[in-house]
């Protein structure tokens, strides 16, 4: 295994069109999971002193929703991408958030977003994924909430949700009242 992902890995930095992860998985066959395959090649570069610094919350977000391909109907997964990818958008925009860790501002999207759509996922893989201890979890969420329903209604957020709208996912962007709801009830979670 450790000689597929350094060759995955060399491929991916001195090829003209570097490999995807589902080929990888494939000649592995299927023995592996995304998420484990990034994880692996991360422990190989620090291992040689590579340093990557902080990937963007888009690529950690990327990641996380590879990983839920395979579990989830295509239309669940359409829905989760499109939301999980604008509460990302959103979330930058406040200056409460926006220094946040990249992976956790990429789970805690993940997470709202399939709180809201009411898709259920393994929520302790995603939090050990991307290191968010549990006891900093639930504050975590009720923060990007309250946020969320901040930002909803300002100007500089109506960028993000005029982007959405026209790649024809408002649905994604105009969230209903129980969606709304959802959001209130985590966000009242640290009162």
């Amino acid at each position: 295994m450790m000689m597929f992902i350094c060759g995955f890995i060399a491929s991916k930095y001195e090829g003209i069109f570097p490999p995807l992860i589902s080929e990888l998985i494939e000649t592995c066959e299927n023995s592996v999971t995304p998420l484990q395959i990034v994880q692996m090649e991360l422990d190989i570069l620090r291992a040689v002193g590579c340093d990557l610094s902080h990937p963007s919350p888009a690529t950690i977000l990327d990641i996380l929703l590879i990983d839920l391909r395979g579990r989830l109907d295509a239309d669940q997964y359409e829905l989760i991408v499109f939301r999980s990818k604008y509460f990302k958008e959103s979330l930058l925009h406040s200056v409460e958030l926006c220094h946040t860790v990249p992976s956790h501002l990429a789970a805690i999207s993940l997470l709202l977003a399939a709180k809201c759509a009411d898709i259920h996922i393994d929520e302790d893989s995603i939090l050990s994924a991307c290191r968010i201890p549990p006891s900093h979890s639930a504050a975590l969420l009720a923060k990007s909430a309250q946020q969320l329903i901040r930002i909803r209604n300002n100007v500089s957020a109506a960028t993000v949700r005029n982007k959405f709208a026209q790649k024809g996912c408002f649905s994604v962007s105009d969230m209903d009242a129980a969606q709304l709801d959802i959001l209130e009830q985590i966000a009242a979670t640290t009162e």
